[in-house]
């Protein structure tokens, strides 16, 4: 499991969650945002949240992220 933490810039003020996520940690996208919020793995001010939340500046992020691998 990778763990991502980030504090939510100035210029991410007002966006919804699943909007500021992709902001951040670039190599995660909306959809995968989405799918992150919807299954309690990405934590606003250390709670869970739905992907409407609007941002705050300053307000902590944490994304817990599972790393698929392929097996051959």
């Amino acid at each position: 499991m990778n763990v991502l933490q980030g504090i939510v810039p100035a210029s991410c003020v007002g966006l919804r969650l699943d909007q500021t996520i992709p902001f951040l940690f670039p190599d995660i996208t909306r959809s995968e945002a989405t799918r992150l919020i919807e299954a309690g793995q990405v934590l606003y001010e250390r709670k869970i949240v739905k992907k409407r939340e609007k941002m705050k500046e300053g307000a902590s992020l944490e994304v817990r992220r599972v790393e698929m691998y392929p097996t051959t």
